[in-house]
């Protein structure tokens, strides 16, 4: 009988890409903001018409689409060009997003109270709600180096991590709110403030007792957190406020 005939050699083995090919980017992005939403359980989280809504958008995630450098490729790459490589193509997409990396000890949130349209400005009306506490930990940074890939990120989402691994909790109570009445060619300004015995309306030289109710439905151009635990030195203190007829 022939002879079997001789298996077919093997192919040689593609050489390794010195850039690993770029996930889709709407599944980064996705993942990514799974990750930070995880890091919050209470209900309402980023509502429309809220404070922690104010807060994802002025840290939201933000997709550079062709343009950034990734300083390990780039490294990578510089190697093999000095070795007679040919140039790679380093950019690529990337999710980048901004978080807090040293909570103060009193956290100030100034919201945007006028718009420009054509050449004009005017004041933006209307309440956003805010609470009398304020969990900050999820738009702070982690506690852990944050992750550089897809697989770590997912990685530390079994293990109970998010966008960066665990964080801190940073708890914060509610001291003063600031309300502007009038215009943006006038007006007034007044402020709730939190004292030992409760809540005050400060006008001028008028002082008035207050209720919660009065404060959490002012329409508030500056708030005003103390942050509270975690035995930071040097953590203010409610005022106390004497109140004369």
């Amino acid at each position: 009988a022939a002879a079997p005939a001789a298996a077919p050699a093997a192919a040689a083995a593609p050489a390794a890409e010195p850039f690993v090919s770029a996930i889709p980017i709407a599944e980064a992005l996705h993942a990514v903001r799974r990750s930070r939403l995880e890091q919050h359980t209470g209900e309402g989280y980023g509502a429309e018409g809220d404070i922690f809504g104010c807060l994802w958008t002025f840290l939201a995630e933000e997709v550079i689409p062709a343009g950034y450098d990734c300083d390990s490729c780039t490294a990578r790459a510089k190697l093999e060009m000095a070795a007679g490589a040919e140039p790679p193509k380093p950019r690529q997409p990337a999710v980048r997003w901004y978080t807090l990396a040293r909570p103060p000890l009193t956290l100030t949130l100034h919201l945007k109270r006028f718009a420009a349209a054509k050449g004009r400005t005017a004041k933006v009306n209307g309440h956003v709600a805010f609470p009398l506490a304020l969990e900050l930990s999820p738009f702070c940074a982690a506690d852990s180096e944050p992750p550089t890939s897809l697989g770590q990120l997912s990685a530390r989402q079994a293990a109970g991590g998010g966008a960066g691994g665990g964080r801190s909790r940073h708890t914060y109570a509610l001291t003063a709110v600031v309300v502007h009445q009038g215009s943006m060619r006038g007006g007034h300004y007044i402020a709730f403030v939190k004292a030992v015995a409760g809540w005050f309306l400060v006008s001028d030289t008028s002082v008035a007792s207050a209720t919660e109710a009065e404060v959490l439905g002012a329409q508030a151009f500056l708030l005003f957190y103390d942050k509270l635990g975690n035995g930071e030195a040097g953590a203010p203190e409610p005022m106390d406020v004497e109140v004369r007829d």
